[in-house]
């Protein structure tokens, strides 16, 4: 398996952070709050990612953003409407 192009994926949600790192296959969740962003964000670093994908939820991924801007990922967001046109194009 390649895995010189690691890409994190991001579900956001009000209480939690769903996060999917491919194509290693990594999925874990963190409290969508400043501990657990924080450790999302160490978590994601040691993989080196190419890029960072984070759906825009309402502001729900406001503070998540912010800190991984400030950290240096390389980070888009996707707002919902075409999340799942990206991810048909991405599976294909």
């Amino acid at each position: 398996m390649d895995t010189s192009e690691i890409n994190v994926g991001i579900d956001t949600s009000s209480k939690q952070l769903d996060i999917y790192v491919r194509p290693i296959g990594q999925f874990f969740s963190v409290s969508n709050d400043t501990a657990g962003i924080k450790d999302a964000l160490k978590r994601i670093q040691k993989l080196k990612p190419k890029r960072v994908l984070i759906e825009s939820t309402g502001r729900l991924e406001l503070e998540f953003v912010c800190a991984a801007h400030k950290a240096g990922f390389p980070l888009s967001c996707a707002i919902q409407a075409t999340s799942g046109a990206l991810l048909s194009l991405l599976a294909e």
